[in-house]
C-alpha cells in the first residue's frame, strides 16, 4: 500500500513539476515544507492579551457551542481582504468586506455580527497576532465575550478558520479582485461536510440558532419547550409517511396531521391572550396565525413537504431583519423548517 506521503513527495518531486501535478491540488503550492519563520511578532504591543492557552478546555473539542476564530483573507490588490468568523462547532463562517484592517473598524465590524446572535453562541472568539485585532478589548463590553491569542508564528492553533480560508481559497485565489466579486456569489460558496451529516454549514447553524433562540432568557421556557413539542409530532408524523405517494401523504396528514395543527393553533391564540401584546414573542405569533393557511398548506396537497416553498415565501420579511435572530425563532415556520433538519437557506452567514 502506499501512503499519502509518497504520493505527495512524487507529485512534487522535480521530475512531476514539469507535467504541473502539483497545480491540480486543492492547495497547492510551488513547494512543499514550512516557510521560514519571520523574527518579529507584534504580539507584545496587543494590550490585554490572553495565551489561547487559557482558553475553556471545552473549546478544544466541537460540542459546546459559542466559540469563533477569526482572520484576514488577504488578496493581491492593495488593501482588499475579507473578515472570515468562523464558528468551531458548525464550522459555519461569516464572511466580511470591510474597507479597511485597521484596528479600529474590526472590533466594530465583529461586535455588528456577533452582536445579532444569543449570548448562548457567543463566548470565545481567538485571533492571531496580526494588529488589526489590537483593540480586542472593545468586545468585551461590546458583547460580553472572551478573547484570547494564538502563540506567535502559530495560526494552526485555530485551524477551524485556517480550514475555512483554504476552502474559500479554491474559489478565490490571490489574484481575485474583490470589487467584482457579488455578496450572492460568496454566500454559494458554502458546501456541505460529511462531518454535519451533509448539511451545509450554514444549515447546521441555523438549526443550533433556533434551537438556542428558542430556550434563550427572552422567551417563557414552558411557552418555548410546549411550541417544539407541538411541532415535534408533525415531524414524527411526516417521518414515517416520507417517500409515499401523494395521496396517500394528503390521507394520512388529513387523518392524523390535521387535528394536532387545529389543537396548536388553539393553543397559540390561547397563549397570545396571556403575554404583553408588546413583545417580540406576541409579533411572532401573530405572524405566525395571520398566515396559517399557507403554514398548513401542506395538509390538504400530499405533493407539499411539510418544509416549503410556501413557508420561505411567509417567512422572508422576518427573516430578513435584523431582529430576526433574537426573536421567537419558531416565527411563520422557521422551526417547522429548522427541526427537520433542513433550515432555511437563506439564513446563512451575512456578507457586507
Amino acid at each position: 500500500m502506499i501512503s499519502h506521503e509518497s504520493i505527495y513527495r512524487f507529485i512534487y518531486h522535480r521530475t512531476a513539476q514539469k507535467d504541473y501535478w502539483h497545480r491540480l491540488l486543492p492547495r497547492h503550492k510551488l513547494r512543499r515544507g514550512r516557510r521560514r519563520r519571520p523574527g518579529g511578532s507584534p504580539a507584545s504591543f496587543i494590550k490585554q492579551r490572553r495565551s489561547i492557552d487559557e482558553r475553556p478546555s471545552e473549546v478544544e473539542g466541537r460540542g459546546t457551542p459559542g466559540h469563533w476564530e477569526a482572520d484576514f483573507m488577504l488578496f493581491a490588490r492593495y488593501g482588499q481582504g475579507l473578515l472570515v468568523l468562523h464558528r468551531r462547532q458548525a464550522r459555519f463562517s461569516i464572511v466580511l468586506h470591510p474597507r479597511d484592517r485597521k484596528a479600529v473598524l474590526t472590533p466594530r465590524t465583529i461586535a455588528r455580527q456577533l452582536g445579532k446572535l444569543p449570548q448562548a453562541i457567543r463566548k470565545t472568539i481567538s485571533f492571531d497576532n496580526g494588529t488589526e485585532f489590537a483593540e480586542h478589548h472593545r468586545l468585551h463590553n461590546a458583547l460580553g465575550v472572551q478573547t484570547f491569542f494564538c502563540d506567535p508564528h502559530s495560526p494552526w492553533q485555530k485551524g477551524g478558520v485556517e480550514n475555512s480560508i483554504g476552502r474559500l481559497r479554491r474559489s478565490l485565489p490571490r489574484k481575485t479582485d474583490l470589487r467584482y466579486i457579488t455578496a450572492a456569489a460568496l454566500r454559494r460558496l458554502d458546501t456541505p461536510r460529511e462531518c454535519l451529516d451533509f448539511k451545509t454549514p450554514a444549515e447546521a447553524f441555523s438549526k443550533l440558532k433556533s434551537i438556542v433562540a428558542l430556550h434563550s432568557d427572552s422567551i417563557p421556557a414552558p411557552i418555548a419547550s410546549e411550541a417544539l413539542k407541538h411541532i415535534a409530532e408533525f415531524y414524527a408524523i411526516e417521518r414515517d409517511i416520507r417517500g409515499r405517494g401523494a395521496e396517500e401523504r394528503r390521507l394520512v396528514r388529513q387523518q392524523t396531521i390535521r387535528a394536532l395543527a387545529e389543537a396548536f393553533e388553539r393553543w397559540l391564540r390561547a397563549k397570545l391572550a396571556l403575554i404583553s401584546q408588546k413583545g417580540k414573542l406576541a409579533d411572532a405569533i401573530r405572524y405566525a396565525l395571520t398566515r396559517w393557511d399557507g403554514l398548513t398548506r401542506f395538509i390538504d396537497d400530499g405533493r407539499i413537504e411539510l418544509d416549503n416553498n410556501v413557508v420561505e415565501r411567509l417567512i422572508r420579511p422576518i427573516a430578513d431583519s435584523d431582529e430576526a435572530g433574537h426573536a421567537f425563532q419558531f416565527e411563520a415556520g422557521r422551526v417547522f423548517r429548522s427541526e427537520a433538519g433542513h433550515p432555511w437557506r437563506r439564513s446563512h452567514g451575512s456578507i457586507s
